[in-house]
């Protein structure tokens, strides 16, 4: 009898203590999440941290956690589902610190950012042409307010001693542009990351490759609007090289579109009179590298303007209207002449298949 109203006693008992240990590791575990920080109060570190606009919260949480902003992704997860949903998080640059707990951090998120920004997308190549329109088109200020900021004296003496625009040293890269920035706002960030990216080592080596800095960024800008892919780079540059070395004219297309770009002329159609333009820019008329850049080279195209493939290749021709798939390079004339064949049919296959599909 007495075992019986034993055992009725003890499994109540132990059911409830086991209740309450789960209990206290739920509200340990929550606690944890939400509300111990990665870093002690006070230690931490401050740091800017964007959202974009539409971000989904798993990936904010993820980028908050790669940031040492948070310990877990989830944690920001459960803040939501406690805060209501995450519906009304903000869009914009926050200034966050990694010794805030997750819950700090999700309140913080849905107030007001320090401003709000336009994305910016620069990609490899892109001349200052390019950037002033996509400029324009985002809205955040117009062609003739950039062009007066990429030739401010005081600060192209500075990147570019005796060049007449910042052409070159506009780094290619993503920019969270604040609304409001000026043009001159827009530079600075773009010549910051030059900067960033453009460290000592890089600097040596291309002087170590026979070049000052200005003309490894001329050169490395001639690769970036070449180049169909970074893997090329290399052997588009070993190519420049091998000219430059005997004296060969570089013969490079962009060149001389850059030339009618300057002279205004430029409608996206390339003529076979454009190689004879008389401007210093045209390499199909003048030796040796252009007197500038021609557009906005990116660290890769720099690299391979210090660092060429070792090869003895005087041409390339790309295999087909769609440059990403790369070149036929060739050491001679008569090898280039085939590619370029090769180059010619592939195009005319390629209109033919776009007027079967229309």
């Amino acid at each position: 009898m007495k075992s019986n109203r034993l055992r009725r006693w003890l499994f109540p008992a132990v059911m409830g203590i086991v209740l309450l240990a789960v209990v206290v590791a739920v509200a340990v575990y929550f606690h944890q999440m939400l509300y111990v920080p990665v870093k002690q109060p006070g230690a931490g570190e401050e740091i800017e941290f964007t959202i974009e606009r539409g971000e989904k919260l798993d990936s904010i949480a993820a980028r908050l956690h790669r940031a040492g902003i948070l310990r877990d992704p989830a944690a920001l997860k459960l803040a939501a589902f406690f805060g209501g949903g995450g519906k009304g998080v903000k869009a914009g640059t926050h200034r966050l610190r990694t010794d805030l707990s997750a819950w700090s951090i999700y309140q913080l998120i849905q107030q007001s950012p320090l401003a709000e920004f336009v994305r910016l997308v620069i990609p490899e190549g892109f001349d200052t042409f390019e950037i002033a329109q996509r400029l324009a088109e985002l809205g955040i200020c117009g062609e003739a307010q950039f062009f007066d900021a990429v030739s401010n004296p005081a600060t192209v003496s500075v990147f570019a001693p005796g060049a007449n625009t910042l052409e070159g040293y506009l780094f290619p890269d993503t920019y969270h542009v604040p609304v409001g920035a000026g043009a001159g706002e827009v530079v600075e960030m773009m010549l910051k990351r030059f900067r960033e990216k453009t460290d000592a080592q890089l600097n040596r080596d291309i002087e170590a490759a026979g070049f000052s800095l200005q003309q490894g960024v001329i050169l490395a800008s001639l690769i970036a609007r070449e180049a169909g892919n970074a893997e090329e780079m290399p052997l588009i540059s070993s190519v420049f090289h091998n000219r430059l070395r005997i004296g060969m004219k570089l013969d490079c297309d962009p060149t001389f579109i850059y030339a009618r770009k300057q002279a205004g002329d430029w409608d996206g159609v390339v003529l076979a009179a454009d190689r004879q333009i008389d401007s210093p820019y045209n390499t199909y008329r003048t030796n040796g590298l252009p007197p500038g850049p021609i557009g906005s080279p990116g660290r890769e195209a720099l690299r391979a303007a210090a660092h060429p493939a070792d090869s003895e290749f005087l041409y390339f021709v790309a295999k087909g209207p769609d440059t990403s798939l790369g070149h036929y390079f060739s050491r001679t004339a008569a090898e280039h002449s085939r590619a370029v064949a090769r180059y010619r049919r592939e195009v005319q296959l390629a209109r033919q298949r776009e007027s079967g599909r229309q």
